[in-house]
């Protein structure tokens, strides 16, 4: 399973979307186009989004993003509120990294979380084990 870090520029009206993406073709870089043009809280973030499955990233605006490659742009799409380019930032292929075995018992767990991003969650519902180190029964 292939996990998804999607940043987005989003604008309430379809000329600000339209400057933006004008914007990508010409080559000015998709964090500067976030300053100028997003709406969105994210815009504190350079508009990152986060971390998404890839069910989650498709349902986000009915998009397949199998087949995406890291910085592949998005849009715009039309939605309720307005108008969004996505960009793909980041792909994780969780179920390739697990076979691969990339973890040893001195891996640090940040190390650990920039591989498989939800190694806490994994290990708290495989060996119920909390993310501060106790057991539940």
């Amino acid at each position: 399973m292939e996990k998804f870090r999607l940043s987005q520029i989003f604008t309430r009206e379809v000329e600000g979307a339209v400057a933006a993406k004008k914007g990508l073709d010409e080559g000015t870089p998709f964090t500067k186009l976030v300053e100028k043009y997003s709406e969105c809280p994210s815009k504190k973030q350079g508009g990152d989004l986060g971390w998404m499955d890839e069910e989650a990233a498709g349902a986000f605006m009915g998009q397949n993003f199998q087949d995406k490659n890291v910085g592949a742009v998005i849009g715009p799409i039309h939605s309720q509120y307005g108008y969004h380019l996505l960009m793909v930032t980041d792909i994780v292929d969780e179920s390739a990294a697990l076979k691969k075995g990339p973890f040893q018992t001195t891996t640090p767990m940040t190390e650990a979380q920039s591989i498989y991003p939800d190694t806490g969650k994994a290990l708290f519902e495989t060996f119920q084990i909390s993310q501060i180190g106790r057991t539940h029964l």
